[in-house]
This record gives structure tokens, C-alpha cells and sequence, in this order.
């Protein structure tokens, strides 16, 4: 069985560039939306190359401005009211909320049972629930990226996407943009509604 842990393990295989560069985006959107990012990740993020002459690379480079001005402490405390609060965050982050209205419903029972099917466990060290979008970032970044990973197609990539996070991320990322705690939060939702929303028209033109 091969494991999905964190963001930040390094691809097992040499990919085509295309390929690694998706794999390195749902890598940067793991580490986002699973923690608060470290001092020296937001170093790598505003300091990182910019190309905004597209609308990703536009709000990549809207993020690495709030990393180069915001401090660490300051996005702790934001990502701890938006998405853990005292009793309800004020915004979800698991895709059981967005297709049924509850948590831990059919969708978390039936992603573990296509998880265990590919062959892929949960990392025993990761509190999150499989459904939690930061979590289903790492699986998507394991399937392009991973060695000897089970088989990775294009469909297959595409059935996870197509069931967890195509129905999902729109609404999610309207959450953050509507959210009274967003700030540095929101300039993540905004590229990751417009990385997924590449994705989706990527994956609807190949398959």
C-alpha cells in the first residue's frame, strides 16, 4: 500500500514538466489548506519567480504579496478562525459539506474505499479526514507525482477530481471570499478556484 502524507515529499519519479508543474501546484495547495504556512514556505512563495501575464500566475503572484507582507502569526490566527473556530469554523474544508450538507458522510466512507482500492492509505501521522481538500490536493499531487503509486492515468486522476473536488471547490472558495476572518486566506481561494478551474477544463477536454 502506498501512503498519502504530506505536501511536501518530493516527487518519485521524473516528470514531464506539464505534469510537474501540476503536481507542484496541488503540492502548494496541500501544504496551504492542511496548516498554516511555515516562515520558509512563505519565504519560497515571495520569492519565487512571477509570470503574471496569466490569471494563475496573477494570483500567484497577489499571494506572494501577502507572504512578503503579512506576518506568520497574523495567518495562524486568520486560518484558526476560518477553518477551526470554537464549535464551527467559519469555513468548511471537507468535500462531505459541500455534497450532503454534514461531515463524514457517504462521500469520506466512499473516497476511503477508492483510496484503498488504488492501493493508497492515509499517513498514519495526519489528523485530517481523507474528504479535506488540503488532503485531497496531496492525493492528486501523489497520483501525478508518486513512484510506483497505483495505476495514475488521466481517467483516474480525473474520477477523483471529477467526485471530490469538481462538485466542491466553487463553493468552497466563495466561502473564504465571503468570509469576515479572510485575508491572506483569500488570495489562497482565489488561485486555487483558478488553478482547479483549469483542471477541470483541462481534464473535460482530454478525457
Amino acid at each position: 500500500m502506498q501512503t498519502v502524507s504530506v505536501s511536501r515529499q518530493q516527487s518519485g519519479r521524473s516528470l514531464e514538466p506539464e505534469e510537474q508543474a501540476r503536481a507542484d501546484w496541488y503540492a502548494l495547495l496541500a501544504a496551504l489548506f492542511q496548516q498554516p504556512p511555515s516562515a520558509d514556505l512563505m519565504r519560497q512563495i515571495a520569492s519565487a519567480p512571477l509570470d503574471s501575464s496569466t490569471a494563475l500566475g496573477h494570483q500567484f503572484s497577489e499571494l506572494a504579496q501577502a507572504c512578503s507582507q503579512m506576518e506568520q502569526d497574523a495567518i495562524r490566527q486568520e486560518f484558526d478562525a476560518l477553518f477551526l473556530g470554537v464549535g464551527r469554523p467559519e469555513v468548511f474544508l471537507q468535500a462531505s459539506y459541500y455534497l450532503t450538507g454534514f461531515l463524514h458522510e457517504r462521500p469520506l466512507a466512499n473516497l476511503r474505499e477508492r483510496m484503498a482500492g488504488l492501493g493508497v492509505v492515509r499517513g498514519s501521522e495526519l489528523s485530517l479526514t481523507e474528504d479535506h481538500v488540503g488532503v485531497l490536493c496531496e492525493l492528486m499531487r501523489f497520483l501525478i507525482a508518486a513512484e510506483n503509486s497505483a495505476p495514475t492515468s488521466v481517467a483516474v486522476q480525473h474520477e477523483i477530481f471529477n467526485e471530490y473536488i469538481a462538485p466542491c471547490f466553487e463553493a468552497l472558495c466563495d466561502a473564504i471570499e465571503r468570509s469576515e476572518s479572510g485575508n491572506f486566506y483569500r488570495q489562497v481561494g482565489r488561485l486555487a478556484k483558478e488553478f482547479f478551474s483549469i483542471e477541470q477544463q483541462a481534464f473535460d477536454f482530454l478525457v
